[in-house]
């Protein structure tokens, strides 16, 4: 079930880790929110053009209707190697 409403935030970009994990989402207005973040948003009505689903160990995550094909992908380094 999407939500929104009329004036909340796009995820623009999605960031993720070394593993391909997705961490983080940028949205159009330039900030970087983490994962946590970004589903409460969800929840609040606050980020629109997604929608919340459980894997099968129950884990939330988002998606939208083409699986965040046409988002682009940052991937994260991680700088304490």
């Amino acid at each position: 079930m999407p939500y929104g409403f009329k004036n909340s935030h796009v995820i623009k970009k999605e960031v993720t880790n070394n593993n391909g994990d997705t961490i983080a989402y940028g949205l159009e207005n330039g900030d970087i929110i983490m994962k946590e973040e970004a589903l409460s948003m969800v929840y609040q009505g606050t980020i629109s053009g997604v929608r919340l689903e459980k894997d099968s160990d129950g884990n939330e995550y988002l998606t939208n209707n083409d699986n965040f094909t046409s988002i682009p992908n940052v991937n994260h380094t991680n700088n304490l190697n």
